[in-house]
């Protein structure tokens, strides 16, 4: 995001059992039982359109969907909202999102990340490339609940887990792990360490 500095684009993966985002994603075979981590294995493997949102340093983890996912450096913005653009997946390359309310690409790119509505806004993202693995400190937005509004709250359980396997992850296949903090933004972190560490809290 050259013209905009100090933002980071971000796909969340719900690593939890409260949010069907998984469920409805086509890219996931019901069939085989395919879990986030599956998930993760396809974003990484065979770079599928991704719907994504912004943050910088200062964002609070609130405006992310979920508490772990992957940090992109790279790819081709399709569309975007500054808020929930319910996008839907028909296939891995094929995101649709309605509306442009009659804005240039540019000028909903913009728009979006200047003037997010909401607790996050959402960029389609094609040909991803990413930089690293993030997981997040504080309660994270994953998916909510499109009635009341309200988050859905991943029990300590499920986040102990998920950082201990996205930080497997970030070994076996070299990808750096960030932590995001608010105020700190994201910050390389060894990730022998959150290994170790949830084991003993588990």
């Amino acid at each position: 995001m050259e013209q905009h500095p100090g933002t980071y684009i971000v796909h969340g993966i719900p690593a939890d059992s409260t949010s069907g985002s998984l469920e409805n994603n086509l890219c996931i075979d019901k069939s085989k039982n395919q879990t986030w981590k599956d998930f993760l294995a396809i974003v990484l493997e065979h770079t599928p359109t991704l719907s994504c949102s912004s943050v910088t340093s200062t964002s609070a983890p609130i405006e992310m969907y979920s508490r772990v996912g992957v940090i992109l450096k790279n790819g081709k913005v399709l569309n975007a909202r500054s808020k929930d653009g319910i996008s839907v997946t028909y296939s891995p390359d094929v995101k649709l999102m309605l509306g442009d309310n009659g804005e240039t690409l540019q000028e909903r790119v913009t728009t979006a990340i200047t003037n997010k509505r909401g607790r996050y806004n959402e960029l389609i993202v094609g040909e991803p490339e990413v930089e690293g693995l993030y997981f997040s400190d504080g309660v994270s937005h994953l998916g909510g609940n499109m009635v009341s509004n309200q988050p859905f709250l991943q029990s300590e359980a499920e986040t102990n887990a998920a950082i201990r396997e996205l930080a497997q992850i970030s070994l076996a296949r070299n990808l750096p792990l960030y932590k995001f903090k608010q105020g700190s933004g994201f910050v390389q972190v060894n990730p022998r360490k959150y290994i170790e560490q949830t084991k003993a809290v588990a």
